[in-house]
């Protein structure tokens, strides 16, 4: 759901090769294999195998490169990108959040929390949307005193996913 289509398009479109109607089978494809043949008659084959190596995180960094990577690949412009988005949509989200705790609105903080947990589980920013999630909690049970607290906390959050992500791109914000 916080995913916008048109852009997941464009990004798709960018990265998949343009789509071919096959009107005969394709040609056999013939591949050369680097092999190694010793005097005795046993035959070596060499290739190379791809592995995946678990990203460590460190525990004060409020992004895990695992998430948005599962959604981007390692591409770290998309990456980038894609953070930098979430960032100014989240700074969106947090201004309807705290509009409705002003308003004392629980329906409309519900609905800004739940909004801004998904699309920080999706970009990795695993405190945000766990604070984000306890705001969900808390309006569904009108509690205005945990509300405020945890959208003060909310703030501190999205600060601190910016912050990172400046010093990610070098302190640039471009």
């Amino acid at each position: 759901k916080p995913l916008d289509m048109k852009r997941l398009n464009t990004v798709i479109a960018h990265w998949m090769p343009p789509a071919t109607t096959l009107t005969e089978p394709p040609a056999p494809v013939s591949v050369p294999v680097p092999v190694s043949v010793p005097v005795s008659v046993s035959v070596s084959v060499s290739v190379p195998v791809p592995v995946s190596v678990p990203v460590p995180v460190a525990e004060d960094t409020p992004l895990d490169p695992a998430a948005l990577a599962a959604v981007c690949g390692n591409d770290p412009e998309l990456i980038l990108e894609m953070l930098g988005d979430f960032v100014n949509t989240s700074h969106e989200v947090f201004a309807g959040l705290s509009k409705s705790l002003t308003d004392r609105d629980a329906v409309n903080v519900r609905h800004w929390a739940h909004n801004l947990k998904g699309s920080s589980r999706i970009a990795g920013a695993r405190d945000l949307a766990e604070v984000s999630r306890r705001i969900e909690v808390a309006a569904a049970g009108a509690d205005w005193a945990e509300m405020d607290q945890l959208g003060a906390e909310t703030g501190r959050e999205l600060a601190r996913v910016e912050a990172h992500l400046a010093r990610s791109r070098g302190g640039n914000d471009n």
